[in-house]
């Protein structure tokens, strides 16, 4: 929706804004009364026209992928049947409840939601306003002008009754020209940030060269030991020494065998 207070909330509004961190608002934001028409049904009525006259406030700029809120505060005004049938048929006696606005930035939808407060249902003929007030927010995505624009709210308000027992009363509204402008918001590119000069990386430190090993000691090959020569007795013959051994031999064998 749009507008809905006049100039000094569209200050607040803006004030409001720039204290809730919008990225992007580089200038300020931009505001003015709309009104909206609205094909309505609620209860036992259907297909009334429904009135916003309210204040949109929403940031003139804003850096794509950074977020937009808008806020709006008015006035829904419903004609006297409706009035009539609420407090007539109905018994109701006051409203309030909360309620949804369906919008866009641009192509892209969002929703905004909306409070009003528990506001009376005069006896007397005539329209009845109600008080209505909000706020909402979406990513900027496309580069540009984007227009913000309403396509309908709705609302589930609790009529209090004249027995002080309370009732549902759901409100569906489509808007009847949602192409209608009701606050435009410039997205510009983001600034390039310039990146860091890469430091210097240290030389690497050489690595010690490693300590040689010292040749090891070649060890001493060991001289072989001659056995020594077993040297005949002076005088003696060999083989005949050899001879008489063997012959003690057999002599000795014989007596074992023959009892000598």
């Amino acid at each position: 929706m749009r507008s809905f207070t006049k100039r000094p909330v569209a200050l607040i509004a803006a004030a409001a804004l720039s204290t809730v961190g919008l990225i992007g608002l580089s200038s300020s934001a931009n505001a003015a009364p709309t009104s909206l028409k609205f094909n309505c049904s609620a209860s036992i009525v259907t297909n009334q026209e429904f009135t916003l006259d309210a204040e949109i406030s929403a940031p003139a700029e804003v850096v794509q992928g950074q977020s937009a809120e808008a806020t709006f505060s008015g006035t829904v005004t419903i004609p006297d049947n409706v009035r009539a049938a609420a407090y007539t048929f109905l018994g109701g006696r006051s409203l309030a409840g909360p309620a949804t606005v369906n919008a866009k930035l641009g192509s892209k939808s969002f929703t905004a939601g909306a409070t009003l407060p528990s506001t009376p249902i005069p006896s007397t003929t005539g329209s009845l306003s109600l008080p209505v007030s909000g706020k909402g927010s979406v990513v900027a995505d496309t580069l540009g002008s984007q227009n913000v624009t309403i396509d309908g709210f709705t609302a589930d308000l609790a009529m209090t009754k004249s027995d002080g027992s309370t009732s549902a009363l759901a409100v569906t509204c489509t808007a009847k020209s949602p192409e209608t402008v009701v606050a435009t918001v410039n997205v510009v590119a983001p600034t390039p940030t310039d990146e860091p000069t890469p430091t210097d990386e240290p030389s690497p430190t050489a690595s010690p060269s490693p300590t040689a090993s010292p040749t090891p000691t070649a060890s001493p090959t060991p001289t072989p030991t001659t056995p020594p020569t077993t040297t005949p007795a002076p005088g003696t013959d060999p083989i005949k020494a050899v001879v008489n051994v063997l012959l003690g031999l057999l002599k000795k064998l014989a007596c074992k065998i023959i009892k000598c």
